[in-house]
């Protein structure tokens, strides 16, 4: 097994930590597993969430966010995940394709130019916290936007309100004062 460095930080949540890599672990956007069957094609999450106490893993650039129920033992579980890393880093594929699934939605149009706003407002906020805001859907006719928080964000209570109400201000303000978004339930 080769030896490679793994910067460990906290982030804002206190349950959740980052694993910051000299390689990328996702190529695309953002993704996050939160059980053992979303994941059976990424060894890497399935290893991470096989240890007891993790409840979440998302994987972004070269950063997976681990976030752990409450009273993890972070001292024990970082060691523990370390050597996770290590052992399925060189095998795994950052692209994360499932041979079972189908293809991927494309974003256009409306939602390109919402996903561009946001990339230049909030994400780097969000990322700067361990997390990501991944667009499912804009509906132009309801003006209606669907999201999912990753990371993070995930399980931060901000996101259901505070981070929520900020995002649908900035699009109301850049680029529909119409807009409504929501989260997946």
């Amino acid at each position: 097994m080769k030896v490679f460095d793994i910067l460990v930080e906290p982030t804002a949540h206190p349950r959740a930590r980052k694993f910051i890599l000299d390689r990328d672990v996702r190529a695309g956007d953002p993704i996050r597993f939160t059980t053992a069957d979303e994941c059976k094609h990424v060894p890497l999450a399935a290893a991470l969430l096989s240890w007891v106490g993790v409840s979440d893993v998302h994987f972004a650039g070269n950063v997976i966010t681990v976030t752990a129920g409450r009273g993890a033992d972070w001292q024990m579980l970082e060691a523990r995940l370390r050597e996770e890393i290590a052992r399925h880093i060189e095998a795994h594929d950052p692209s994360m394709r499932d041979p079972n699934a189908g293809t991927t939605r494309a974003t256009i149009g409306d939602l390109a130019v919402i996903d561009g706003v946001l990339e230049q407002t909030i994400r780097p906020y969000i990322r700067s916290h361990g997390g990501e805001l991944e667009l499912l859907e804009y509906d132009a006719e309801t003006k209606r936007l669907l999201v999912n928080y990753l990371g993070t964000c995930g399980s931060c209570p901000a996101s259901t309100s505070g981070t929520l109400e900020i995002i649908q201000q900035i699009l109301k303000d850049e680029f529909d004062p119409e807009i409504k978004v929501e989260i997946l339930q």
